[in-house]
C-alpha cells in the first residue's frame, strides 16, 4: 500500500515542481500519518494483554 500512496502524495505535493514549500507539505502529511498511527496504537487495549506465556 505504501508503494502506491508514496508516489501519489509526491505527485500531489510537488504538482508545481520542486518548490521550497513541497518538502514542508510532505513533512506535514507524514507527521499527520504518524500521529494517527500513534493514536491507534495508544487506543488498542489488546496491546497490554500480551506478555510472557503462562505455563500449562
Amino acid at each position: 500500500m505504501g508503494v502506491l500512496l508514496g508516489p501519489a502524495f509526491s505527485v500531489v505535493v510537488f504538482h508545481a515542481g520542486a518548490t521550497r514549500a513541497g518538502p514542508h507539505d510532505l513533512a506535514a502529511v507524514l507527521v499527520a500519518v504518524a500521529a494517527v498511527f500513534l493514536l491507534v496504537c495508544a487506543a488498542d487495549r489488546s496491546l497490554g494483554r500480551h506478555g510472557p506465556p503462562t505455563p500449562g
